[in-house]
């Protein structure tokens, strides 16, 4: 097991149900069991928590769009702070040094390349002492409503949602 504190999120869930921050091993144990009660998921992760700022990035058809740095007011970026709060602020572009950055971009579309991905897809990533991207996960089922983090960043390149849907569904179409 990986140093903690740790993060327990369930396999196959989004939009961070389900997710636990534990600072020590019964808190890790304790939230293990809740889960196993729950039974939100049959399979879970245990990662190390990483400490510093939060970015998604968006590819499309093998195409970085860019990115958002994610800013809740407090605590980390629970299914509160997405959803219920509206007080988490969302830069774009993310405030990282341009070499971070751009390795970042280069992450997301090693990994859409590598997994196989077709039309959108949003990267996870933390950065790591303000130089490290560490990715978290792959959405290939990204959040589309108005307020989510893909059409954040369509709108960032003068995509209205309208378009969006629609160039996500032309591509389906043709692909």
């Amino acid at each position: 097991l990986p140093k903690g504190p740790w993060v327990l999120k369930p396999c196959a869930e989004g939009s961070s149900v389900g997710v636990s921050k534990c600072a020590d091993l019964s808190k890790l144990l304790e939230a293990l069991e809740q889960a196993r009660s729950e039974k939100i998921s049959q399979t879970w992760l245990i990662e190390s928590w990483i400490i510093g700022p939060e970015i998604s990035v968006t590819v499309f058809n093998g195409e970085v769009w860019g990115g958002v740095e994610i800013e809740p007011s407090e605590g980390w970026y629970d299914y509160q702070a997405k959803y219920q709060k509206g007080d988490t602020t969302y830069h774009i572009p993310p405030r990282l040094d341009s070499e971070v950055l751009k390795l970042a971009y280069e992450y997301a579309r090693i990994a859409y390349l590598a997994l196989g991905c077709r039309g959108v897809c949003r990267m996870d990533l933390m950065i790591k002492d303000s130089i490290s991207p560490i990715a978290l996960e792959m959405n290939t089922l990204p959040g589309m409503t108005q307020s989510s983090l893909v059409p954040k960043i369509a709108q960032k390149r003068g995509l209205s949602f309208d378009e969006l849907v629609a160039l996500i569904l032309n591509h389906a179409q043709n692909d």
